[in-house]
């Protein structure tokens, strides 16, 4: 059951923060991921033409989109490939945000044999120094909420294994609760 929330908290913080960073436009108009996340992903790109920008996010965006999916799937080490992938093509502070932030869930998901809280603390310290180089773009806000999420997934973990200690000690201790409480009934009938 643990294991089954701790995927669900996952997802469900993934999806909070993607969809935290996409802007609707009024009314029931039909919304393009192009259209809703190009404005905040695209600041502060280095200069190169907008259709090279716009391509590049978008491919950015496929690929995190297409990370996540392995990632559900069981499918590791895709995923680790897809979301390296998307911060060597630099794309924008956001992509790279959310492909740092993938690949601290990926650390950190108890499932996946290459398990390592220290890599997921080292992409975190990689992710603090990438939000602070970035501290004027216009994105840097989200990138920080991203890594506050981030933090949040770390400490998380940490927490898990101590509720985990302490719930083994419990169990232990009602454990041996149990046998004495079998013992005495034992000796009362016994008499």
């Amino acid at each position: 059951m643990i294991k089954h929330f701790g995927h669900i908290f996952l997802f469900l913080s993934f999806v909070i923060v993607l969809s935290a960073c996409a802007i609707l436009p009024p009314g029931p108009a039909s919304v393009s991921v192009e259209s809703s996340v190009d404005d905040r992903l695209t600041s502060k790109v280095p200069a190169s033409p907008s259709s090279d920008s716009n391509v590049a996010l978008t491919t950015a965006i496929n690929q995190l989109i297409l990370a996540h999916q392995r990632h559900e799937q069981g499918n590791y080490a895709a995923a680790l490939q897809i979301y390296e992938a998307v911060l060597v093509d630099k794309a924008s502070l956001l992509s790279d945000a959310y492909a740092l932030l993938g690949l601290i869930a990926l650390g950190l998901d108890r499932d996946n044999p290459a398990y390592s809280r220290e890599t997921a603390s080292n992409t975190l310290h990689v992710f603090h120094q990438r939000i602070d180089q970035a501290a004027m773009t216009d994105a840097a806000n989200e990138a920080r909420l991203l890594r506050l999420t981030a933090s949040l997934l770390l400490k998380a973990d940490v927490n898990k294994d101590q509720v985990m200690l302490e719930n083994s000690q419990l169990l232990d201790e009602l454990a041996q609760r149990d046998e004495a409480i079998k013992r005495l009934r034992e000796l009362t009938l016994a008499n």
